[in-house]
């Protein structure tokens, strides 16, 4: 059976961060890289190489380019169900098991991509990402990769104009970073009222400082970075889950993090570089921008935030409450730029990583696998305040795709999610001054503001003494 065809869970999580650990022990930094940036996502990188455009080979043969495209688009949905059992729901009066099925389409498709490599100027069709398009990741900031492994933890950073560098991390064990993750988010009060959960997460925040953070921006430092420059987080295993852009001191007359550097953080270097593709330098103008919310009794938060959106202008369309279904909600994010989605959020589990989802109206979902399977021509980005778009929960397999993530596959690309659960006041809060930024010049707001609009709205929070668990939850993924 072809590694296509294989679901998740028969991939030890470690695999491609041991691999990458061998080939760093090795001092091959740059096989490093594209061990990770091939192998940590494997469901991820597969379908994002199914949907690769097909317009060069179409204009060579084009019967070959949609029988190609057909069998990937079946293939990319059996690879997102795989986790599933029972048979497959298709016309055949005796539908096959769908391992059988991903079986016999994964081998037509290997046979189609044969077929393609055999045409003249089509020998590396889909082939992996080499080094050297994958360090054009970091042409407008330095990249982070860190990589955690029983055998060895590293960050590996890549600058435009340097080999790739390695900084050491030998007190960033696995273990040691699982129980970091299980103390995070602070459980909710039970009651709803506001806590305080300073003494909880400062801790956490000054152990990722000292363990990682601190080593890789005394290297941003040698190397001359400029302090408040974007920088960009790809992390791995235990990391996806833990707040690296808020790691610090927190002591008196001492920077933190986020005070010297704005940070993103991107599934894998291939996304990133995707995100910035093909885009059209233009003068700004205001978005065409949909806010989707379904208000809940007891959370006047969503109704405000929702009202403060609205205010931006006339080319702010929503669509809450009863008209908030699944295909309107879909069809809206067809049709606009920008997306402001204020509703519960519910993580996938090992087992069905992709129902992540939206809660909609009268209960019904939104999910991932509904988002993977749409085209959003026009998407630019969108702010996720809805719980766990992020991050799901430590659990989870290295290769499950979150909610936010999904977004950025589908074409967006710059998205604001959240690691955790957040208050009825958090939303409100961080829209409001994320918006103030992004809108500061009048309506010519330009996305690629949106990492360093995240950085004022949450620098706000801190300076008036808001709980870090309410803003560091807040990450910016992407371009």
């Amino acid at each position: 059976m072809s590694i296509r065809s294989l679901p998740l869970s028969k991939y030890q999580k470690s695999f491609t961060s041991d691999a990458a650990s061998a080939a760093i022990e090795a001092n091959d930094l740059e096989a490093a890289v594209e061990l990770l940036d091939r192998g940590r996502e494997i469901m991820w990188s597969n379908m994002e190489g199914y949907r690769r455009p097909l317009d060069q080979l179409r204009d060579v043969n084009m019967q070959l380019a949609d029988q190609f495209e057909s069998v990937s688009l079946q293939l990319e949905k059996d690879l997102a169900l795989s986790s599933e059992s029972g048979p497959m729901n298709c016309e055949s009066p005796t539908p096959l098991p769908r391992s059988q099925r991903c079986r016999i389409l994964s081998e037509e498709w290997e046979k189609l991509l044969g077929q393609i490599r055999e045409i003249d100027g089509f020998n590396n069709f889909l082939q992996a990402v080499p080094f050297t398009t994958l360090r054009t990741a970091a042409a407008e900031g330095p990249v982070i990769i860190v990589n955690v492994s029983k055998h060895r933890s590293d960050a590996i950073i890549l600058h435009i104009d340097k080999p790739p560098i390695l900084v050491a991390l030998p007190d960033a064990q696995p273990e040691h970073l699982t129980h970091l993750g299980e103390e995070l988010p602070p459980a909710p009060h039970p009651l709803g009222h506001r806590v305080d959960y300073s003494d909880l997460v400062y801790p956490i925040l000054r152990d990722l400082w000292a363990t990682i953070v601190s080593p890789v921006r005394d290297c941003l430092t040698e190397l001359a970075v400029p302090r408040r420059s974007r920088i960009w987080w790809c992390s791995t295993s235990e990391l996806c889950a833990l707040p690296l852009h808020a790691a610090g001191p927190y002591w008196p007359r001492q920077s933190n993090f986020p005070d010297t550097y704005t940070s993103s953080y991107i599934p894998t270097l291939s996304a990133l570089i995707t995100a910035r593709s093909n885009l059209v330098i233009s003068q700004p103008t205001a978005p065409k921008l949909l806010i989707v919310g379904q208000l809940v009794r007891g959370q006047e938060g969503i109704r405000k935030e929702i009202e403060e959106v609205q205010q931006l202008g006339d080319f702010v369309d929503a669509i809450v409450d009863t008209d908030a279904s699944r295909d309107a909600v879909l069809r809206g994010l067809q049709q606009h730029s920008w997306a402001h989605i204020a509703c519960s959020g519910h993580p996938g589990d090992n087992s069905q990583p992709l129902h992540a989802s939206f809660e909609l109206h009268g209960g019904s979902r939104l999910t991932l696998l509904d988002l993977l399977e749409a085209r959003l021509p026009n998407a630019d980005s969108a702010f996720l305040t809805t719980c766990y778009s992020v991050a799901g929960n430590l659990t989870t397999l290295d290769e499950t795709i979150p909610i936010a993530t999904a977004l950025q596959f589908c074409g967006l690309r710059s998205v604001v999610g959240t690691l955790w659960i957040i208050d009825d006041e958090g939303g409100p809060t961080i829209s409001k001054e994320f918006y103030k930024y992004m809108f500061r010049n009048g309506n010519k707001v330009d996305f690629r503001d949106s990492a360093e609009a995240l950085n004022v709205a949450t620098r706000e929070m801190r300076k008036n003494s808001v709980s870090p668990d309410r803003w560091i939850t807040f990450i910016h993924i992407g371009a």
